[in-house]
Protein backbone atom coordinates (compact mmCIF):
# COMPACT_ATOMS: atom_id res chain seq x y z
CA UNK A 1 0.00 0.00 0.00
CA UNK A 2 1.31 3.42 -0.95
CA UNK A 3 2.46 6.31 1.41
CA UNK A 4 -0.41 8.22 3.13
CA UNK A 5 -0.46 12.25 1.52
CA UNK A 6 -2.14 14.61 3.51
CA UNK A 7 -4.68 15.44 0.89
CA UNK A 8 -5.35 11.31 1.44
CA UNK A 9 -5.93 11.74 5.32
CA UNK A 10 -7.82 15.06 5.08
CA UNK A 11 -10.66 13.18 2.66
CA UNK A 12 -10.88 10.19 5.59
CA UNK A 13 -11.24 12.83 8.27
CA UNK A 14 -14.39 12.90 9.83
CA UNK A 15 -16.21 16.76 9.11
CA UNK A 16 -16.37 18.79 11.65
CA UNK A 17 -20.12 19.92 12.84
CA UNK A 18 -19.82 23.27 11.55
CA UNK A 19 -18.65 22.16 8.03
CA UNK A 20 -21.02 19.91 7.52
CA UNK A 21 -24.05 21.82 9.08
CA UNK A 22 -26.61 23.02 6.53
CA UNK A 23 -26.40 26.98 5.94
CA UNK A 24 -29.37 29.37 4.75
CA UNK A 25 -28.02 29.79 1.02
CA UNK A 26 -28.98 27.97 -1.92
CA UNK A 27 -27.57 28.06 -4.97
CA UNK A 28 -29.94 27.58 -8.10
CA UNK A 29 -28.75 26.91 -11.89
CA UNK A 30 -30.27 26.79 -14.90
CA UNK A 31 -32.13 29.82 -14.61
CA UNK A 32 -34.10 31.04 -17.90
CA UNK A 33 -33.41 34.13 -19.75
CA UNK A 34 -36.15 36.68 -18.43
CA UNK A 35 -36.14 35.07 -14.45
CA UNK A 36 -34.31 38.03 -12.91
CA UNK A 37 -33.73 39.95 -9.34
CA UNK A 38 -37.20 41.16 -9.19
CA UNK A 39 -38.92 38.09 -10.74
CA UNK A 40 -36.65 35.79 -8.22
CA UNK A 41 -37.51 37.74 -5.55
CA UNK A 42 -41.26 37.68 -6.10
CA UNK A 43 -41.33 34.03 -6.53
CA UNK A 44 -38.91 33.29 -3.74
CA UNK A 45 -40.45 35.23 -0.88
CA UNK A 46 -43.50 32.78 -0.63
CA UNK A 47 -41.01 30.40 1.43
CA UNK A 48 -40.26 32.50 3.31
CA UNK A 49 -38.39 35.68 4.29
CA UNK A 50 -35.47 36.24 1.66
CA UNK A 51 -32.27 38.20 3.60
CA UNK A 52 -29.44 38.04 0.52
CA UNK A 53 -30.21 37.02 -3.30
CA UNK A 54 -27.19 37.25 -5.84
CA UNK A 55 -27.65 36.78 -9.36
CA UNK A 56 -24.55 36.02 -11.21
CA UNK A 57 -24.04 38.22 -14.35
CA UNK A 58 -21.03 38.60 -16.75
CA UNK A 59 -18.73 41.65 -16.28
CA UNK A 60 -18.45 42.78 -20.18
CA UNK A 61 -22.46 42.57 -20.73
CA UNK A 62 -24.25 42.33 -17.70
CA UNK A 63 -26.10 39.68 -18.70
CA UNK A 64 -27.06 36.76 -16.18
CA UNK A 65 -24.75 33.48 -16.05
CA UNK A 66 -27.34 31.59 -15.41
CA UNK A 67 -27.08 30.85 -11.71
CA UNK A 68 -28.21 32.38 -8.82
CA UNK A 69 -27.78 32.20 -4.80
CA UNK A 70 -30.72 32.77 -2.64
CA UNK A 71 -30.32 33.27 1.77
CA UNK A 72 -33.14 32.70 3.46
CA UNK A 73 -33.99 33.26 7.28
CA UNK A 74 -33.62 29.73 8.25
CA UNK A 75 -31.77 26.57 7.47
CA UNK A 76 -35.33 24.52 7.52
CA UNK A 77 -36.72 26.76 4.76
CA UNK A 78 -33.32 26.78 2.71
CA UNK A 79 -34.14 22.90 2.78
CA UNK A 80 -37.56 22.84 1.43
CA UNK A 81 -36.88 25.35 -1.21
CA UNK A 82 -34.03 23.47 -2.46
CA UNK A 83 -36.23 20.03 -2.34
CA UNK A 84 -38.84 21.74 -3.85
CA UNK A 85 -37.25 23.55 -6.49
CA UNK A 86 -34.92 21.14 -7.90
CA UNK A 87 -36.16 20.06 -11.23
CA UNK A 88 -38.61 22.84 -11.38
CA UNK A 89 -39.69 23.18 -14.91
CA UNK A 90 -39.05 27.16 -15.30
CA UNK A 91 -39.87 28.80 -19.31
CA UNK A 92 -38.56 25.19 -21.05
CA UNK A 93 -35.48 25.26 -18.17
CA UNK A 94 -35.39 22.69 -15.51
CA UNK A 95 -33.94 24.66 -12.37
CA UNK A 96 -30.92 22.76 -10.23
CA UNK A 97 -31.26 23.41 -6.34
CA UNK A 98 -29.15 22.81 -3.27
CA UNK A 99 -28.75 23.91 -0.47
CA UNK A 100 -24.88 24.72 0.44
CA UNK A 101 -23.39 24.00 3.80
CA UNK A 102 -21.27 26.37 5.70
CA UNK A 103 -18.21 25.82 4.23
CA UNK A 104 -19.38 25.64 0.77
CA UNK A 105 -20.70 29.73 1.36
CA UNK A 106 -17.64 32.05 0.20
CA UNK A 107 -17.32 35.01 2.49
CA UNK A 108 -17.40 37.40 -0.19
CA UNK A 109 -20.52 35.61 -1.98
CA UNK A 110 -22.88 38.49 -1.15
CA UNK A 111 -20.08 41.14 -2.67
CA UNK A 112 -21.56 43.67 -4.93
CA UNK A 113 -25.32 42.02 -3.99
CA UNK A 114 -28.00 44.53 -5.61
CA UNK A 115 -25.08 46.40 -7.36
CA UNK A 116 -27.28 47.92 -10.78
CA UNK A 117 -24.87 46.94 -14.01
CA UNK A 118 -23.90 50.49 -15.64
CA UNK A 119 -23.27 49.85 -19.42
CA UNK A 120 -21.00 52.39 -21.36
CA UNK A 121 -22.81 53.53 -24.73
CA UNK A 122 -22.13 51.60 -27.68
CA UNK A 123 -20.49 54.82 -29.51
CA UNK A 124 -18.16 54.79 -27.02
CA UNK A 125 -16.36 51.51 -28.05
CA UNK A 126 -17.42 52.77 -31.81
CA UNK A 127 -15.53 55.36 -32.00
CA UNK A 128 -12.35 54.14 -30.00
CA UNK A 129 -12.39 51.43 -32.50
CA UNK A 130 -12.93 53.62 -35.66
CA UNK A 131 -10.49 56.54 -34.93
CA UNK A 132 -7.71 57.11 -36.97
CA UNK A 133 -4.22 55.86 -36.18
CA UNK A 134 -1.52 57.92 -34.75
CA UNK A 135 1.15 58.58 -37.28
CA UNK A 136 3.52 56.49 -35.16
CA UNK A 137 0.93 53.59 -36.04
CA UNK A 138 0.40 54.48 -39.78
CA UNK A 139 3.95 54.64 -40.12
CA UNK A 140 4.70 51.12 -38.43
CA UNK A 141 1.83 49.64 -40.11
CA UNK A 142 3.15 50.97 -43.52
CA UNK A 143 6.99 49.64 -43.29
CA UNK A 144 5.09 46.06 -42.02
CA UNK A 145 3.00 45.84 -45.79
CA UNK A 146 6.30 46.95 -47.44
CA UNK A 147 8.24 44.04 -45.71
CA UNK A 148 5.48 41.63 -46.21
CA UNK A 149 5.28 42.67 -49.57
CA UNK A 150 9.19 42.05 -50.13
CA UNK A 151 8.55 38.80 -48.89
CA UNK A 152 6.35 38.12 -51.26
CA UNK A 153 7.81 39.28 -54.38
CA UNK A 154 11.24 37.38 -53.22
CA UNK A 155 8.92 33.67 -52.84
CA UNK A 156 7.33 34.31 -56.15
CA UNK A 157 10.93 35.25 -57.38
CA UNK A 158 12.18 32.03 -56.25
CA UNK A 159 9.09 30.00 -57.56
CA UNK A 160 10.16 30.88 -61.17
CA UNK A 161 7.54 34.12 -61.65
CA UNK A 162 8.05 37.11 -62.64
CA UNK A 163 5.59 39.95 -61.07
CA UNK A 164 5.82 43.75 -60.76
CA UNK A 165 3.61 45.19 -58.47
CA UNK A 166 2.67 49.06 -59.03
CA UNK A 167 3.20 51.36 -55.52
CA UNK A 168 0.11 52.80 -54.06
CA UNK A 169 0.67 56.98 -54.45
CA UNK A 170 0.50 58.50 -51.23
CA UNK A 171 -2.22 61.11 -50.31
CA UNK A 172 -0.89 64.40 -48.90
Amino acid sequence: MGKATKKTVKAFEEPTEEVSKPSAVVYLAHIPHGFYEKEMRGFFSQFGELKHLRLSRSKKTGGSKGYAFIEFDSPETAAVVAETMDGYLLFTRILRCKQLTHAEVHADLWKGEGKAFRTTPKEVHFNAMNKAPSKETAKARKKAAKTVHKKALAALAAAGIEYELEEKKEKK
